[in-house]
Parts: structure tokens; C-alpha cells; sequence
């Protein structure tokens, strides 16, 4: 799958891996405009030779951590709020559910509802699907896949807020306590 998504004066595309991986910096030839990629697969991508390349590696079967949704949205935010970098590609192997639910989680803690769902609402499709209009609309959706993962894990809506007005990096080091603070107080999962 492959969408772009206008965020402030970026353009963030949401993939799959470039091309197909022959553990080479060719891969990224289809790609010649993108100014920053932020890899989060767990296979490792040889870097676009020339480019800001970040990876933060997400293992397929497990949960991701509080220091990859920490990282993922420190460095979007520094990218599209403080550089203004023009093309953004976030990518995982297949672009179906880890790329797509770090992009969710960087929208849910910068944009309040109004923004994000309209940042989603006009996304493109930069390939032809075989799909209805409304199942395209439903599928590989950031805010659907982040919700249903803090549905889940609730605790992690907190360090999203506490990151909401961090674009600084006060909260650099302590994603642990937070999280463990939060598990504390909102032990029952009543309050959140």
C-alpha cells in the first residue's frame, strides 16, 4: 500500500519498502524527490546513499515499545515542524499496518481530531487498488490502527499527551517512568 498525506508543508508518503529490497542502495531509485526516510521494519535496509535515513526497527509479531513511538514521533516532528523537509517516506516491508500505525500515533500526538481526520480524508493513493471507494477509505487508516492499539494498551494515550506540547524534548530519557507512572495511577483503566 501507498499513500501520501499532506502534514503542515510536507508531504509524508505511508509504504511499503521501495522497490524491492536487493540490500542495495538502488532500491531507492523509484524515490528520487523524498528528502528523509524513517524505516520502521525489522529487516535491515541498506540507507539512501545522500539521504536522512532513521530506522527503528519494529518487530512484525511483537508490540511496539515506548521508545519506538517515542523516536517515531520525535523525529516526524522534527522533520515537518523544525527542518520543513518536503517529502517524507515512512515505510515498513508490506506498508499495511507498522508504517502506517507509527504515522497514526505521530497524528493523534500533534493534531487535535478536527486536523488529523482531515489530513487523513485527503490522503492519495499513489497506486491503483482493486477496492470500493469506501472499503480504500477503511483500509490501512492511521487513526483506525492507532486507536485500536491504545484500545489495548491505554497507558500509551498518556505518553502521546504528555508529548503533545513536548517538541523540545524535555521528555527525552524518561519514557519508562511516564509509562510506569501511568500504569500506576490508572491501574483500573477506569480514567482513561
Amino acid at each position: 500500500m501507498m499513500f501520501e498525506y499532506k502534514v503542515k508543508e510536507s508531504t509524508v508518503i505511508v509504504s511499503g519498502r521501495p522497490k524491492k529490497l536487493t540490500q542495495g542502495p538502488d532500491d531507492f531509485a523509484d524515490t528520487p524527490d523524498v528528502d528523509a526516510f524513517l524505516s520502521v521494519t525489522d529487516t535491515w535496509v541498506v540507507p539512501c546513499p545522500n539521504k536522512i535515513f532513521v530506522w527503528l526497527p519494529w518487530n512484525e509479531g511483537r508490540n511496539p515499545s515506548h521508545e519506538l513511538w517515542y523516536s517515531a514521533n520525535k523525529t516526524l516532528i522534527w522533520w515537518i515542524h523544525y527542518q520543513k523537509l518536503k517529502k517524507i517516506n515512512v515505510f515498513c516491508d508490506a506498508g499495511t499496518h507498522r508504517s502506517v500505525s507509527v504515522f497514526g500515533a505521530f497524528l493523534t500526538t500533534y493534531f487535535d481530531r478536527h486536523e488529523r481526520e482531515k489530513i487523513v480524508q485527503e490522503r492519495v493513493a499513489l497506486q491503483k487498488y482493486d477496492y470500493t471507494e469506501e472499503q480504500l477509505a477503511r483500509y490501512a487508516h492511521p487513526l483506525q490502527y492507532i486507536e485500536s492499539y491504545l484500545d489495548r494498551f491505554p497507558e500509551d494515550r498518556l505518553l502521546f499527551k504528555a508529548m503533545k506540547g513536548d517538541y523540545m524534548g524535555r521528555l527525552d530519557g524518561f519514557t519508562h517512568a511516564i509509562t510506569r507512572l501511568c500504569q500506576e495511577r490508572f491501574a483500573d483503566r477506569n480514567e482513561l
